[in-house]
């Protein structure tokens, strides 16, 4: 008989796992076995403990059952119930299962010492795994009127019906706050959680910078030794770094500067404010891939980025989507959802942002496409209603502006072109700063930049945002009549212009409204109205760009008419010439409907 060990591939096969239902098998058997044998509700408690304490979830489920449906009088069976549901929610991912245990847990056993807990965690569950707001607020609400008596938990409610109010963008979760701050203990260590949410709650809901940092700095003068003032020392940071406070600070060329001024100034918290290595680390990437570029263009870029991390409670993830390099938080904050692999492959496109940003040339169209790919425009087809396209390797194509309007609203898989709106917003500052407009023709070029804007805006979820861009258009741009003075050099050269804008600007509207077909139902409340209210002066100025685009060439060559005092014969012209773009006009409009019936 040999006595050396087994060749290896019958030590392998000895070594094999059994299959999963072997396994399930097996487990069944010894809860049937220990039934058989007459074991305890305390034998049958300590066994599921065993398998929990092993995660061995599955296992300890089944024992955990066992107790509570078999010995439903057991000093263990509340505790059996709470485990169930802990497991089911939280390791075995099953979270309506898990809330349906914690309710019989509540029902069968409301007097238990887990019983408040247990009803705290259906709301939690509801809302954090189910996406059931009614539910959750029936749950807590349950809770305040069972358990109120306890101003621990009671105010521990009212700061999570708070909570979620605040994360659903309605403002009435800022009287759950101030209920806490009002009617328990200063000492309660809830006040200050609550106290950080107010400020939050000013910042995010009411848009309200200057009342966030007062009640920020509440958070940080009153509870000192808590988390909740460390985190309020950030956010005000965050405010002073990003609000018109540092406008002053746009001007600089080296972010690090605008670092160093905001910590030197005074006024309470900004002093504390360190920005993150992160951040740091995003603008020196883009220092060193060449991208010349303002402090403000920059800062944007890394806070967008760094927006994953510095706000746990972002619905877009928290610190689930933290990026893993910089150049993959660049991509990002550029508008596409690349993973860091891909991330490292757009490092030559950056080539491209830096030779934008120098020239001013947002040039740059999105389309879906495999990254990298850089797309500029060749041209447009106003009769055939489409845009010829020059990608990276040269090659031209046509796309039509539906086509646009479709690839560029789609969010599953978004892999557009990182420039065609963030890499334009350093030309977009730069023209807004450098005052009123001289002629026609820079305040129609004003509109190119200002539908650039609305690309990038769009499509990071600020619909509001991005709306006022086009919005502010309504007072820049004249009607046709006002235009009817005007030098005819001017106006030819303010033609040419138009006609460039108006495809993008109708196609950029047209995609949001597609966009919102699909995420409108996610869109923040305190979006929507200010959504709405923009894309209606949004409307205004392109029905004034598209007079303007088809009606001043018709107009030109009846030029008497056309500069009449009255201008009524150039209006006259310019309504008859508008035929050609009837049909996008009122598939414009009927998009506008569509997305305010989707948003009320």
């Amino acid at each position: 008989m040999s006595s050396h060990p087994p060749n290896s591939s019958t030590a392998s096969r000895w070594r094999r796992p059994f299959p999963r239902a072997a396994r399930t098998a097996l487990a069944l058997l010894a809860v049937v076995a220990l039934v058989g044998c007459g074991a305890s509700d305390k034998d049958i408690f300590e066994k599921a403990e065993q398998h929990y304490a092993r995660k061995q979830y599955q296992e300890a489920l089944r024992y955990y059952r066992l107790l509570s449906d078999d010995h439903p009088d057991s000093e263990w069976a509340d505790r059996a119930l709470e485990r169930q549901a802990e497991v089911l929610a939280n390791h075995l991912d099953k979270p309506a299962e898990g809330v349906r245990a914690y309710q019989r847990l509540v029902s069968q056993f409301p007097n238990s010492k887990l019983a408040p807990a247990a009803q705290l965690r259906i709301g939690e569950l509801s809302y954090r795994k189910l996406h059931r707001y009614e539910e959750a607020v029936a749950a807590y609400n349950r809770a305040l009127a069972d358990y109120g008596g306890d101003p621990a938990l009671s105010a521990e409610v009212r700061l999570a019906l708070g909570k979620i109010d605040y994360e659903e963008g309605k403002w009435e979760g800022a009287e759950h706050f101030t209920a806490v701050l009002r009617d328990y203990a200063a000492d309660l260590p809830h006040c200050a959680e609550a106290q950080f949410y107010l400020a939050r709650a000013q910042e995010n809901v009411r848009r309200d910078a200057s009342r966030a940092i007062e009640e920020y700095q509440k958070v940080i003068d009153k509870y000192p030794n808590t988390k909740w003032a460390e985190e309020a020392k950030k956010a005000v940071g965050w405010i002073y770094y990003y609000t018109d406070r540092t406008k002053a600070a746009e001007e600089k060329a080296e972010p690090r500067q605008v670092l160093v001024d905001i910590r030197r100034a005074p006024g309470g918290a900004r002093e504390h404010f360190t920005p993150p290595p992160f951040v740091r680390s995003v603008e020196d990437c883009l220092r060193s891939l060449g991208v010349q570029a303002s402090a403000s263009h920059l800062m944007g870029i890394s806070g967008l980025a760094f927006q994953f991390y510095y706000d746990r409670n972002d619905r877009l993830g928290g610190a689930d989507y933290l990026p893993q390099n910089p150049l993959e938080a660049i991509c990002r904050a550029l508008g596409l959802k690349a993973t860091q692999q891909q991330a490292t492959n757009f490092q030559e496109g950056f080539e491209s942002l830096r030779k934008a940003l120098e020239e001013k040339q947002p040039t740059f169209v999105p389309l879906v496409l495999p990254p990298p790919s850089w797309v500029t425009v060749a041209g447009y087809d106003e009769a055939a209603k489409t845009v010829a396209l020059v990608d990276a390797q040269g090659v031209t194509r046509s796309i039509s502006w539906e086509q646009l309007a479709k690839s560029w609203s789609t969010a599953s898989c978004p892999s557009l072109d990182p420039m065609s709106g963030r890499g334009a917003r350093y030309s977009w500052y730069a023209f807004r700063k450098s005052g009123t407009p001289q002629s026609p023709a820079q305040t129609a070029e004003r509109a190119i930049l200002a539908g650039t804007r609305i690309m990038q805006d769009t499509r990071s979820g600020s619909f509001a945002a991005g709306f006022r861009a086009y919005g502010e258009l309504t007072d820049d741009l004249r009607t046709p009549r006002d235009y009817s003075g005007v030098d005819k050099g001017d106006r030819d050269q303010l033609v040419r212009w138009a006609v460039s804008a108006l495809p993008r600007l109708i196609a950029a509207r047209k995609a949001a409204a597609a966009f919102l077909r699909t995420a409108g139902s996610e869109l923040p409340n305190q979006e929507r109205g200010p959504a709405l209210a923009a894309a209606a002066n949004f409307d205004q100025a392109v029905e004034k760009l598209r007079l303007v685009s088809l009606g001043a060439p018709r107009a030109t060559s009846v030029s008497a008419r056309a500069e009449s005092s009255s201008g009524e014969a150039f209006k006259q012209e310019c309504d008859a010439s508008a035929s050609a773009l009837e049909e996008v006009v009122r598939a414009e409009r009927g998009a506008y409907r569509e997305m305010e019936r989707i948003c009320k």
